[in-house]
C-alpha cells in the first residue's frame, strides 16, 4: 500500500521508522522498520495500531494495551 505518513527517530537502542496510511484520521495500514532491539515481532504492534485514530492520545492508549518493551527495548510509548 501507499503510505502518507512517515516518522523516523533514532534512539540509543536503535532507529525506528514508521510508515502509515492514514485515511479519514484513522490508521488503515502501518509498517514498522528499524534496527532496534526487541524479543517479539513488531507485527503485533502494527496489528494493535490498525484502525486507531491518528491522534497522540488514541495511539498512546492503544500502545498501553501491550508490553511495548518486548518489541522495543528501552523505548517508551511516549517516545514512539
Amino acid at each position: 500500500p501507499e503510505y502518507n505518513v512517515r516518522r523516523g527517530t533514532k534512539f540509543p537502542s536503535g532507529k525506528v521508522e514508521i510508515f502509515a496510511n492514514v485515511i479519514e484520521s484513522k490508521i488503515q495500514d502501518i509498517k514498522i522498520y528499524g534496527d532496534f532491539f526487541g524479543i517479539e515481532d513488531v507485527a503485533a504492534v502494527e496489528d494493535v495500531l490498525r484502525g486507531v485514530k491518528y491522534e497522540r492520545e488514541d495511539v498512546l492508549k492503544a500502545l498501553q494495551t501491550i508490553n511495548l518493551g518486548r518489541y522495543f527495548a528501552g523505548i517508551t510509548a511516549e517516545e514512539i
